[in-house]
């Protein structure tokens, strides 16, 4: 079978297309910078819950956990099913980003369990202060995602 080669015109069209096609998956990666601010809202009201709680904890804390954590799997849902396509790169980038957050935050929990700001005589605030900290990668990484 004898192949053609395309027409000046047809090649230029497909070539547009194909742009057209790369810049929708580009715009579908930043869906991931959802992904990464759900995260840090969780991991923010997580932290709020137990600052406010107290060591003891509440019966309302429970409630306010459990409420927290129906809307983050809500939220994940909802920008999952509104991811159509993504890049290899976007994708990577996202793991990277979730990846340098548990380092980042491993290091802000030693750091405060190691220098006893978390000590059991030290204000409940502390770990609000911590997650504020510790939620710094997760922010910038949804940034970084969405100049892309």
């Amino acid at each position: 079978m004898i192949e053609s080669s395309p027409t000046p015109q047809e090649a230029q069209a497909a070539l547009a297309e194909a742009s057209s096609k790369a810049a929708q998956v580009r715009r579908a990666d930043r869906e991931f910078s959802w992904f990464l601010l759900i995260v840090a809202a969780l991991y923010v009201a997580v932290g709020a819950i137990f600052s406010v709680a107290g060591r003891r904890g509440s019966p309302l804390a429970l409630v306010m956990l459990a409420l927290v954590v129906i809307g983050f799997v809500v939220g994940v849902v909802w920008i999952f099913m509104r991811l159509r396509a993504y890049s290899r790169g976007g994708f990577l980038f996202y793991m990277f980003a979730i990846a340098g957050f548990n380092v980042w935050n491993a290091i802000v929990v030693g750091v405060s369990i190691g220098t006893r700001y978390w000590a059991s005589t030290q204000p409940t605030y502390h770990l609000a202060v911590s997650v504020s900290i510790g939620v710094i990668p997760l922010i910038l990484a949804a940034i970084l995602i969405r100049r892309r």
